[in-house]
C-alpha cells in the first residue's frame, strides 16, 4: 500500500516537473520573440517654438465708407448732377438745392460787408463808439456763417471720392427731408467707396483680450 504511494506521488511529481518546465520554455520564448519584434523608435532634441493659434469666421463686407447726402433744411431739388454707378472725386458738386435763399443770404452778406468796412475806417479816426463797432462786426461776421451755412445746403458737394449707389430724387422734385431709405435715413443720393472694404465678423467676447490691431 505505502509502494503504490509513493510510484502515485513519483508520478505526479514528475508531471509538475514537466508542465513547469514547459511552462519555462514557453515564457523564455515568448520573450525572445518579443524581442523579435521591437520597434524601433527616433528621438528628437525639444526645441521651443511659436505656434499660430487661427480661429475660422465668416465675415461681411461692406463699403469702407458710405454716406446719405443730404441737405440740413427741405427744400426743391433744382438739379441732380449724377446717377447711380457713377465716379465721384472729392468736392464734386452732386446737386443743387433752390438757390432763393442763397441769393437773400449773399445780397445781405454784401451789404453787411459794406457797413462793416465803413465803420472799420470811422473806428480807425475815432469817429464811431466801440459799440456801434461792435454790433456792425457782429452782424457781419453772423450774415457770413449763415451764407456758409447755405452754401453747403444749397451745393450738395462729395465729402469723399466714391460710387453713387443709390439715387432717391429727380429734378424739380421736393426734399421734405422725410426718411426715405432702407435705413429710415432722409438722402437725394448714397456715396460709397468701395476701393477699400471692411468685414464685419461675429467674434466671441472670451476672444476679445487676445485681438490685437494690426496695421
Amino acid at each position: 500500500m505505502n509502494i503504490n504511494k509513493i510510484i502515485t506521488f513519483s508520478i505526479i511529481a514528475g508531471i509538475l516537473s514537466f508542465t513547469t518546465s514547459c511552462s519555462s520554455n514557453k515564457e523564455d520564448n515568448k520573450n525572445k520573440t518579443e524581442i523579435k519584434q521591437a520597434i524601433p523608435v527616433k528621438s528628437i532634441v525639444l526645441q521651443k517654438e511659436t505656434i499660430n493659434r487661427t480661429i475660422n469666421y465668416t465675415a461681411t463686407l461692406i463699403p469702407f465708407k458710405e454716406v446719405y447726402l443730404a441737405p440740413a433744411t427741405p427744400g426743391k431739388i433744382e438739379k441732380i448732377y449724377v446717377k447711380i454707378g457713377d465716379f465721384v472725386k472729392k468736392g464734386q458738386i452732386l446737386a443743387v438745392m433752390n438757390r432763393t435763399n442763397l441769393e437773400q443770404a449773399k445780397l445781405n452778406l454784401m451789404n453787411l460787408e459794406t457797413n462793416y468796412k465803413r465803420s472799420d475806417t470811422l473806428k480807425k479816426t475815432n469817429t464811431i463808439s466801440d459799440q456801434q463797432y461792435d454790433q456792425v462786426k457782429t452782424a457781419y461776421e453772423a450774415a457770413k456763417v449763415s451764407y456758409q451755412f447755405l452754401l453747403d445746403n444749397t451745393q450738395l458737394r462729395a465729402p469723399f471720392s466714391g460710387v453713387i449707389s443709390g439715387k432717391y430724387f429727380e429734378n424739380n422734385e421736393i426734399f421734405s427731408g422725410a426718411p426715405n431709405t432702407k435705413v429710415g435715413k432722409s438722402a437725394i443720393v448714397k456715396i460709397v467707396k468701395i476701393n477699400k472694404l471692411k468685414a464685419l465678423i461675429g467674434i466671441s467676447e472670451s476672444y476679445f483680450p487676445q485681438i490685437n490691431v494690426l496695421y
